[in-house]
């Protein structure tokens, strides 16, 4: 098992058989996890898992239980059918969300970014993309919830949206606030240009989804908010590799 932390959001990479033997140390990781990094967020990751018995939802449910009382959540990741099906089956899907066309609906806080960075990371993972395609797409949406946070909603507890969808070779994410919005998209997404200098704000956050992204459209309107949509085609730069012949 491997446990990779981000902020408050904690993500478990499940084996390939989940079985009683497995939950037993999941759960106990986890909950040292949880209690020493005060998480807030479980993403339970099934891409490599092809068997789960009622351990599986047994440890899931224990998570969603340890964390519903802090206002946390459970999700769950790249399940195949069988996996759904199962989840779906014991009621569990009821109140642990399950990723497909994701959609993430969250708090505008600055505790969040983190949650939401890892949160599309993980639906992208089932493109097989590379270690710089991740960083590539979390540093994008990292901009662009920030700028939601600190532009959209002036630092105020909002929501904002956040949607995924897998098409081909390509994940396209839409990022969406219903704040302020901005008068002039075109001179926002300048280089250097911040409304808020005080903040030490570098005005570069467009231009990191525009360098990082192969994609990127914003839309906005003052006093509804903005929508950021973005496009990363995955593994462009592997098609012309060569295998060497032995």
């Amino acid at each position: 098992m491997k446990y990779q932390i981000e902020e408050n959001c904690l993500t478990i990479f499940l084996p390939k058989e989940l079985d009683h033997h497995q939950t037993e140390e999941i759960r106990r990781e986890a909950d040292r996890q949880i209690e020493r990094n005060h998480v807030k967020y479980v993403i339970f990751d099934f891409g490599e898992t092809s068997f789960m018995d009622s351990s599986g939802i047994g440890v899931m449910m224990g998570r969603y239980r340890k964390l519903s009382l802090t206002g946390g959540e459970v999700w769950a990741a790249n399940l195949n059918e069988r996996m759904k099906k199962i989840l779906k089956m014991s009621g569990a899907a009821k109140i642990i969300r399950i990723y497909e066309e994701e959609r993430l609906i969250f708090d505008s806080c600055s505790e969040n970014e983190g949650f939401a960075r890892v949160a599309v990371a993980a639906f992208l993972t089932q493109l097989n993309p590379t270690l710089e395609e991740v960083a590539d797409v979390k540093t994008a949406v990292s901009e662009a919830v920030t700028n939601a946070v600190i532009h959209g909603y002036d630092q105020e507890i909002h929501k904002i949206r956040i949607r995924c969808r897998i098409s081909g070779h390509a994940m396209e994410i839409e990022i969406r606030d219903e704040g302020n919005g901005i008068e002039d998209v075109e001179k926002a997404m300048q280089p250097m240009f911040t409304t808020r200098p005080e903040l030490d704000r570098s005005g570069m956050g467009f231009a990191f989804m525009e360098a990082f992204m192969d994609e990127l459209e914003v839309e906005s309107e003052p006093g509804k908010g903005t929508t950021v949509r973005m496009k990363k085609n995955i593994g462009s730069g592997r098609d012309g590799w060569i295998v060497p012949q032995s």
